[in-house]
């Protein structure tokens, strides 16, 4: 079951920039449910499934958990539920990618034409 160890790394780790997002298909009354009992830290989420976002379409097996990084990009994927060896290596990426730090975005041609240009002096 993953919601115990998402719960525990949500507490522990979200002073560090560590957001986890649950998301799921079932009818809303069983999530809520489902939720309540298992007392879930972290925002739940309820998706009808032909509405869910292109990245999560492609998932087949539940749980499935998705890290994405400070940058938006998609760091890796586990199928299935997470224990032993596989939970602890999980958890020690979790702790490298909260050490990286956020790349910074370069401005865009358009930001960089709408600065004020230099009055001109009149002679």
């Amino acid at each position: 079951m993953e919601v115990p160890h998402l719960n525990g790394w949500y507490q522990r780790f979200r002073q560090q920039g560590l957001v986890v997002i649950g998301l799921s298909t079932a009818p809303p009354e069983s999530q809520r449910e489902f939720a309540r009992q298992r007392k879930i830290a972290y925002p739940l989420f309820l998706w009808e499934p032909e509405k869910l976002p292109a990245l999560f379409r492609p998932i087949v097996a539940t749980p499935t958990t998705v890290v994405i990084d400070r940058n938006g990009v998609v760091r890796e994927v586990f199928l299935g539920i997470l224990f032993g060896e596989q939970k602890d290596a999980f958890e020690r990426r979790l702790r490298q990618l909260l050490l990286e730090k956020p790349k910074q975005r370069k401005p865009s041609s358009t930001a960089a034409k709408k600065q004020p240009s230099t009055p001109k002096k009149s002679p």
